[in-house]
């Protein structure tokens, strides 16, 4: 994977290795639908995701819209995450 940069809207996700709990991290443009609809099974709402309370006003806007669309905007995906 490639780095991501402070300040740079990313999804964490709680995994377990060796039986200790740690965090994935992944680009926002990297978030698969299926990422997303995990976590509408689990959350009522994407307001319940920790951390969105400190999201910028866009970036809110952002994930709301990939919340209703169950995919990340197209212009969101970087390059290497693309399938062209």
């Amino acid at each position: 994977g490639t780095s991501i940069a402070q300040g740079t809207l990313m999804q964490g996700s709680l995994a377990y290795f060796g039986g200790n709990p740690n965090y994935v991290w992944r680009h926002w443009g990297c978030v698969s639908p299926r990422v997303l609809r995990n976590m509408k099974s689990s959350l009522r709402q994407w307001t319940d995701q920790g951390g969105s309370n400190a999201l910028t006003a866009e970036d809110q806007e952002r994930v709301r819209k990939a919340w209703v669309a169950e995919r990340v905007a197209e212009e969101d995906i970087p390059l290497s995450g693309r399938r062209d």
